[in-house]
């Protein structure tokens, strides 16, 4: 099968094979991918090459972080 010149996203290395660059991924490299931020650490969806959407109360490029809101005491 024909890698599609690896869709722009990759280097082609022979006419099946494609060596895809960062946040890309898939045998033309065409499907976006987290996989430089730990696929969002869990806590967060991938919503384009390397770029986390995070679930409410995480923080970061990879969502790793625990937010933690401060309290008022009166």
């Amino acid at each position: 099968p024909s890698v599609n010149n690896c869709s722009n996203h990759g280097i082609c290395l022979n006419s099946t094979t494609c060596r895809c660059f960062g946040g890309w991924s898939g045998s033309d490299c065409n499907t976006f991918a987290c996989n430089e931020l730990d696929q969002c650490s869990g806590n967060g969806k991938c919503i384009g090459p390397n770029v986390c959407t995070c679930n409410s109360g995480y923080s970061g490029d990879s969502c790793k972080f625990y937010v933690v809101y401060p309290t008022v005491e009166t």
